[in-house]
């Protein structure tokens, strides 16, 4: 799975690329990527979102396990808001940060809504950059149930991060060793990923996971030392896995997203 991309340190947006690069799930996962004004290209993405061949893969398995909180088999029809994430959490993974996108997005993919939220601290007076993004697409019933489509989803995800494993693309991505990840529900997985051009150094974690008919691809991504360097991978790792289990508790929150 690509990694965000930043050039030069300049002031910075952030920029979303959705279905970009073929990625997880064979189309890709909507990505964070960190672009800093003014400076050329910004490279490629973590977790690009579904494409449709993924609804008729049947390369994911069963949907009859699934995270402990018991949500495997909830299906979802809403999804919630970005601002309905616990601050407190995103606080202390992005001190200082400020939540710098929000798109509730009906997909021209007859199978999925979607909903991408990032929150990031580039214009704080800090040293250390953080971003963490979290894309969401609620699957409905198609070539398979709506499930099974998210599973699907996160095992042809997997697999594409697995091709990914151990190389460096054009872009200076280098990508580490697919992990699984428990306690976020069958199938969960993350990938370290650094990123290195002439000037800046960053990396992170990308995670993917899936609750019931949603599927979750998240970034937590970041440098030291005025990009100089990544952030610590076991930091980042942490960080997506705390991330991710508070996001089984923000869907489950959401009390008409079910109805």
């Amino acid at each position: 799975m690509p990694a965000p991309q930043r050039s030069s340190k300049t002031p910075i947006v952030i920029a979303i690329v959705a279905v970009v690069v073929v990625l997880l799930l064979g189309g890709g996962i909507t990505a964070a990527v960190l672009v800093h004004k003014g400076s050329g290209d910004g490279g490629g993405s973590p977790l690009a979102g579904p494409s449709s061949t993924s609804s008729s893969s049947g390369s994911g398995s069963s949907s009859g396990s699934g995270s402990s909180s018991g949500s495997s088999s909830t299906v979802y029809h809403k999804l919630p808001a970005c601002d309905a994430f616990p601050a407190s959490i995103m606080k202390s993974l992005v001190p200082q940060g400020v939540k710098t996108d929000d798109k509730p997005d009906t997909s021209d993919d007859t199978y999925y809504e979607q909903t991408d939220c990032e929150w990031d601290n580039i214009d704080a007076d800090t040293s250390a950059d953080r971003l963490v993004g979290i894309d969401l697409y609620a699957f409905a019933d198609g070539t398979d149930p709506a499930i099974e489509e998210a599973q699907n989803a996160l095992s042809d995800d997997e697999s594409q991060s697995k091709q990914d494993a151990g190389t460096t693309d054009d872009d200076g991505s280098t990508y580490g060793s697919v992990a699984a990840v428990s306690g976020l529900g069958e199938g969960a997985f993350s990938q370290n990923v650094t990123v290195k051009s002439d000037d800046i150094t960053h990396g992170g974690t990308e995670l993917g996971m899936r609750v019931g008919n949603v599927l979750v691809e998240l970034v937590v991504d970041g440098d030291e030392d005025n990009q100089s360097k990544a952030m610590d991978p076991d930091e980042a790792s942490q960080g997506a896995q705390k991330i991710g289990k508070a996001v089984i508790g923000w869907l489950n929150s959401c009390s008409n997203c079910t109805g």
